[in-house]
């Protein structure tokens, strides 16, 4: 085998190891964790276990940015009503993700 193969899947599979500890720890899952684990996926060589586990870290991002966009909605309103916050609680973050 080429050493510059070696070193690629090696690059692979220790950044696939990041993305599972990551999955593991919900208390790591920020949306700065999941940008940087996304930029350094993309720039891995393709493979079809890399390429899932992008398409799964920018799903979780959007979801994450959304659950965001919406807690921002309803805390920069001046008169916040109770209603908001309900249905914000009701429809909480299923992410397991922390807001930045």
């Amino acid at each position: 085998m080429h050493v510059a193969f070696v070193f690629q899947r090696l690059q692979q599979v220790e950044w696939l190891v990041e993305v599972r500890n990551l999955r593991e720890v919900h208390e790591q899952v920020t949306m700065y964790a999941l940008r940087r684990l996304i930029n350094v996926g993309i720039g891995l060589p393709p493979h079809a276990s890399v390429e899932q586990a992008l398409t799964q870290l920018q799903v979780l991002l959007r979801a994450v940015e959304d659950w965001q966009d919406r807690a921002k909605s309803c805390l920069d309103l001046k008169y916040v009503l109770f209603f908001n916050f309900t249905v914000l609680l009701r429809n909480s973050n299923p992410n397991h993700s922390y807001l930045t």
